[in-house]
């Protein structure tokens, strides 16, 4: 299934460590063909959900560069929601863990900008902006919902299994 043309990404759910903070589990890995992947899905009893248009912009701080311990300030537009999130310094090369904090804030795309400016005027500086689509597909298996798209998530799995638990699925499915 794996190549080296197209980015692919497991994604846990947030978890809570010990301390009540929520982190997010992420391992990338490249496909040789995104084609192959979905009708995999699809044969195991994936369903295609909706298209989401997701835009993104990055914020620089204004008295220290988020760039050498990775983090992140982002304002992200789905549709109409609005979320702000920090994505704290990366804890686990490995598996991309981290610190997230994602709380979302009034709909509509007038109001994503009206956030932007306050950060503008608190002197933080928009450094990046995109946007992607994602076709999530629902799929429940072992008592847990999972949702595949360019990524996966696996709620409430354990960040050391999250790879090999949706990768031997696949694998077990393949005809």
């Amino acid at each position: 299934i794996l190549g080296n043309t197209w980015p692919y990404c497991v994604t846990t759910e947030p978890f809570t460590n010990s301390r009540s903070m929520p982190y997010e589990v992420e391992l990338k890995f490249p496909l040789a063909d995104p084609t192959d992947i979905l009708a995999k899905l699809e044969r195991i009893g994936a369903k295609r959900g909706e298209t989401v248009n997701q835009c993104d912009t990055y914020f620089a701080h204004p008295s220290r560069d988020f760039g050498q311990p990775d983090e992140a300030l982002r304002i992200r537009r789905v549709g109409e929601k609005n979320y702000i999130t920090y994505k704290g310094p990366v804890v686990d090369s490995h598996t991309k863990t981290r610190h997230e904090i994602e709380l979302p804030f009034a709909n509509g795309p007038e109001t994503a900008d009206q956030l932007g400016e306050m950060l503008d005027a608190l002197s933080f500086r928009p450094v990046r902006s995109g946007s992607k689509q994602r076709t999530l597909f629902h799929l429940t298996w072992q008592d847990r919902a999972i949702e595949f798209g360019e990524s996966i998530r696996l709620p409430g799995v354990p960040r050391h299994n999250t790879a090999p638990v949706s990768y031997t699925h696949l694998r077990a499915h393949e005809t």
